[in-house]
């Protein structure tokens, strides 16, 4: 399984998302299928953080799987926050944004988990 799907803390404010290693979209579709099932369960919106712990791997097949992915965002998250260590995929990531007009909800990123859960934070007080 090349994903870990988990809670940032108990009262289930924060939900992560993290790809592991050589992950496949299989893997994606499955981590979705998963989220979605757990966020179904919460009466409150959810901020969601997506890393990847790897990010030298991108597996083929970007431009058939994203515009399927991106479009199903759960309605209880309120913002996504993308963890990207590596400029080359943040500003890759960005021009997908770009070229497809973006995602249709709040997203931000960030450099490291802790400023993710920070920009969360700072999200749910405003």
């Amino acid at each position: 399984m090349g994903y870990r799907v988990q809670w940032e803390s108990e009262d289930r404010l924060i939900m992560r998302l993290t790809f592991i290693g050589r992950w496949t979209w299989e893997d994606v579709y499955l981590a979705r299928d998963e989220c979605h099932r757990q966020l179904d369960h919460q009466p409150h919106k959810v901020g969601f953080i997506v890393d990847w712990e790897l990010e030298t791997w991108l597996p083929i097949g970007h431009k058939r799987h994203m515009p399927r992915l991106v479009p199903d965002r759960h309605p209880r998250i309120r913002k996504v926050i993308y963890v990207l260590r590596n400029p080359v995929y943040r500003k890759l990531l960005m021009l997908y944004f770009w070229k497809t007009g973006g995602f249709g909800f709040q997203f931000d990123f960030a450099d490291s988990l802790d400023s993710a859960r920070i920009m969360l934070g700072a999200h749910e007080q405003n």
